[in-house]
């Protein structure tokens, strides 16, 4: 940078003197001012304030760089329309990441200004159709983030609302994802709504799951508390031969009972009939669903726990081990809404064999 600064005589090194000449005119020497051309460095300038800029200075402007540019797309509405098939065409030949790049290059034509006239539901199904591919390459923050952008352009885009439950799922957030889906089974019609059903047994499972796990920390701290469970124990006459008997006293024995050495375990609730196979152990199962959702918890548990008795009892044996879990599992959800926090911990123990 190259600034001028005028030059005051008294600062001037010392000439030779200057050869006699002509005297001019005192108006002409007036007119003139000597000035010298000094070169300024870059870190003593200071930069002009907002409120005063430099003569000259562009102002900046914020431009988003092209995502893709290796992506020819015509800056027009039917460019626009133009990438958005070509994402769907590539995301249904499974090229995932391709299929994300032209959805992308798609939003920065209209986000960059370059395309203005693109509507607003167009703007929402591309944002939706980006989330879609970005919860196959599993990148669930950013699908959410897209499901975000396309409701709040259309708040009826019941796709990116299920894609958005299933982000949500996906990272742990297992209660707004179930607002999510429900509200979208309330939207999608019947045909349309299987996966958004399966997608909401998932959810609650996981809710009741994470229930279960808080009821059983809690069992656990208020027995430490407690100071320990019980152990059953059993009083037993001792033989008179052993020991001589006291006068006015029998002697007794304590003895701990092993639980292995008891007899099979009475059938529990006698009055609900169930067939003794594994669609027996389904319809407890089934029926105690049921009664739970009804709120009527305390015979769900009978219910569970019959289903439970025919397993344990070896009276079914073809039972798998995920049903097994299940119904402890769903017992336990029972016994947290019953305030019974022991019995609830040993069915998720249980359940988690």
């Amino acid at each position: 940078m190259v600034l001028i600064q005028e030059m005051s005589d008294e600062e001037e090194a010392p000439k030779p003197a200057p050869k006699p000449a002509a005297a001019k005119p005192k108006a002409a020497q007036q007119n003139w001012r000597r000035m010298e051309i000094v070169e300024a460095s870059d870190s003593d300038e200071d930069g002009p304030t907002p409120s005063s800029p430099s003569r000259g200075a562009k102002p900046r402007s914020t431009v988003v760089s092209d995502p893709c540019p290796d992506l020819e797309v015509e800056c027009s509405r039917q460019g626009v329309e133009e990438a958005k098939t070509k994402g769907n065409s590539l995301f249904a030949a499974g090229k995932l990441a391709e299929s994300e790049r032209w959805f992308t290059k798609a939003l920065w034509l209209h986000e960059s200004g370059k395309v203005k006239d693109v509507p607003g539901e167009l703007r929402s199904i591309l944002h939706g159709n980006r989330a879609f591919a970005r919860l196959k390459l599993q990148r669930y923050p950013d699908a959410e983030t897209d499901c975000n952008a396309a409701l709040e352009l259309n708040s009826s885009n019941t796709k990116a609302r299920y894609r958005r439950a299933l982000a949500r799922f996906e990272q742990g957030k297992a209660s707004p994802a179930l607002e999510d889906v429900e509200q979208a089974i309330r939207e999608l019609p019947e045909a349309a709504s299987k996966e958004a059903v399966a997608l909401k047994t998932r959810i609650q499972d996981k809710l009741r799951a994470e229930a279960a796990a808080a009821g059983s920390a809690s069992a656990s701290a208020a027995g430490k508390a407690a100071g320990g469970g019980w152990r059953r124990m059993e009083v037993v006459e001792a033989d008179d031969d052993d020991e001589a008997e006291e006068s006015g006293f029998r002697r007794m024995d304590i003895v701990e009972v092993d639980d292995e050495s008891d007899d099979g375990e009475a059938e529990p609730f006698p009055e609900i009939r169930l067939e003794p196979t594994r669609q027996g152990v389904e319809k407890a199962k089934t029926e105690a669903n049921s009664l739970f959702g009804k709120g009527k918890v305390d015979e769900a548990v009978k219910w569970f726990s019959k289903g439970l008795w025919l397993v344990e009892s070896k009276k079914v044996k073809d039972v798998p081990a995920d049903l097994h879990s299940i119904l402890h599992s769903n017992r336990a959800f029972a016994h947290i809404k019953l305030k019974k926090w022991a019995e609830a911990e040993t069915d998720c123990s249980e359940a988690l064999k």
